[in-house]
């Protein structure tokens, strides 16, 4: 599948941190090309951290535009024929956002994000007209699944038995 906004952001946070720092921070020296697109990476790093505290203040809004600016900055000149997009707009207007409607977790959408994964897997075979109620039978019917799924652990043991003797084929 696809990786949500989560796990993009465990991956940029952490993992890309510690693999791009082994990799271009103790190999290159501070002039080298690598070195700086780390430098600028990292820069973001800092900005997305600041923009996802669970609290925020004008100390945290200033401390993300700077490093929002400074990331930015830093694609132009490390990449001087690329052109900025909006998202990159928007990054720059987000510490607004801070001040506005408080901390991201407070209006982040992880369950949404599920919900409408959930709902482009789901099949209508083209009957516009009951759209609606088949997406709510979709949901409801793999919600119960789950709940049973969940629940029942002879039902788990006998599944768990299904797929060795599938992986064994």
């Amino acid at each position: 599948g696809t990786l949500g906004a989560d796990e993009w952001r465990t991956l940029c946070s952490i993992s890309l941190v510690i693999s791009l720092v082994r990799i271009w921070g103790y190999k290159h020296n501070e002039e080298s090309r690598h070195f700086q697109m780390l430098l600028n990476f990292l820069d973001l790093v800092h900005a997305l951290h600041a923009f996802n505290l669970c609290e925020t203040s004008s100390a945290h809004q200033a401390y993300y535009l700077f490093h929002i600016l400074k990331y930015l900055w830093g694609l132009l000149i490390l990449f001087p024929d690329i052109s900025l997009k909006p998202n990159h707009h928007y990054a720059i207007h987000a510490a607004d956002d801070l001040k506005l409607m408080g901390p991201l977790h407070a209006h982040s959408t992880p369950v949404f994000e599920h919900l409408n994964h959930v709902l482009q897997q789901t099949n209508f075979n083209r009957h516009l007209g009951e759209i609606e109620s088949t997406m709510l039978s979709a949901y409801c019917r793999e919600g119960k699944l789950q709940s049973l799924l969940d629940d029942d652990a002879e039902l788990q043991a006998s599944i768990a038995e299904v797929i060795d003797m599938m992986n064994s084929i």
